[in-house]
C-alpha cells in the first residue's frame, strides 16, 4: 500500500485473500470508501512486494514479492519469485523494461527518497527462502536500477524490519532486526541511516527488546517523526540535537 500524493487517494494492490490465494487486485481509499479499480494491465498475483510514490514522476513504484500461499504461518516452497518492476499512474499499471534489477526477493525494505528523487531498496529474502538474507542496496531514477557499493552497510535484511524518509534529516531510516540472516540467531533491534551514498549505524539511547519486530515505518509530517510499528509496541524516530 502506498500514498499517492498527486491525487490523494490511497493505492492498495496484491497480498493474500482469505482463501488463501495471492491476488492482483488494485483498491483505491479516497478517505471514505474504497473503490476497486479495473486497470486494462496489472503485474501478476503477488504478496510480499513493496511500493512507494514517486513524487518526481507522479507515479506509485512496484517492485518484487512472490506467490507463495500461507500454511500455518509459514510461506509455501515453491513460490515464484518476482523481480519486475511496475509503474500506476492513477488508471493503469505499467511494465518497466530496466536495463538492470536487483534479483528475484520478497519481504525486502524500500522507500522514496525525495530529496534525490529515487527509491531505496534494501535486502530482502531470496528464491526459496534459504538463508542468510540478501543485504544489497539498490536506486530506482524512474528508468533504470542502479546498485550501490556503499562502505558500510547492515547485515541481511529480510522479514524482522521497517524504513522510511526523513526529509528533515534528508536521510532513509532502516529499523530492523537481522535474525534470519544469522540462521536463527536473534539480536537486538538495529537502526541505520541512509544519506544517497552511505549507511550509518545509528545509537540511539532507547532501543526496542528482542523479538520486537519491526513491521512498518512511515514519516508523520504533522510532528515530524518517523512512526514505527513493530509486533509488540509502537515508537517514534526522536532526533537528537546537534
Amino acid at each position: 500500500m502506498a500514498f499517492d500524493s498527486a491525487r490523494n487517494q490511497t493505492v492498495l494492490f496484491g497480498g493474500v485473500t482469505e482463501d488463501n490465494e495471492a491476488s492482483n487486485e488494485t483498491w483505491i481509499w479516497d478517505g471514505s470508501n474504497w473503490s476497486k479499480r479495473s486497470p486494462s494491465s496489472s503485474p501478476p498475483p503477488r504478496s510480499g512486494q513493496k511500493m512507494v510514490y514517486d513524487s518526481a514522476r507522479g507515479v506509485i513504484v512496484l517492485f518484487g514479492g512472490n506467490t507463495g500461499r500461507f500454511i500455518g504461518g509459514s510461506v509455501t516452497l515453491g513460490a515464484t519469485f518476482f523481480n519486475d518492476t511496475w509503474t500506476w499512474d492513477g488508471a493503469t499499471w505499467t511494465k518497466r523494461n530496466p536495463q538492470t534489477s536487483p534479483s528475484a526477493r520478497s519481504i525486502f525494505y524500500m522507500a522514496y527518497d525525495s530529496a534525490r528523487g529515487q527509491a531505496v531498496l534494501y535486502g530482502g529474502i531470496k528464491e526459496s527462502f534459504v538463508a542468510p538474507d540478501l543485504d544489497d542496496t539498490w536506486t530506482w531514477d524512474g528508468s533504470n536500477w542502479t546498485k550501490r557499493t556503499p562502505a558500510n552497510q547492515p547485515r541481511y535484511g529480510g522479514e524482522g524490519g521497517a524504513m522510511a524518509f526523513d526529509p528533515v534529516l534528508n536521510q532513509v531510516l532502516l529499523n530492523k532486526t537481522p535474525f534470519r540472516g544469522d540462521l536463527g540467531a536473534l539480536y537486538e533491534n538495529e537502526t541505520w541511516s541512509w544519506d544517497g551514498s552511505n549507511w550509518a549505524r545509528k545509537a540511539p539511547r532507547t532501543i526496542q527488546s528482542i523479538g520486537n519486530l519491526p513491521v512498518a515505518a512511515v514519516y508523520d509530517s504533522i510532528h515530524r517523526e518517523i512512526v514505527v510499528y513493530a509486533v509488540l509496541s509502537t515508537w517514534t524516530w526522536v532526533r537528537r540535537a546537534a
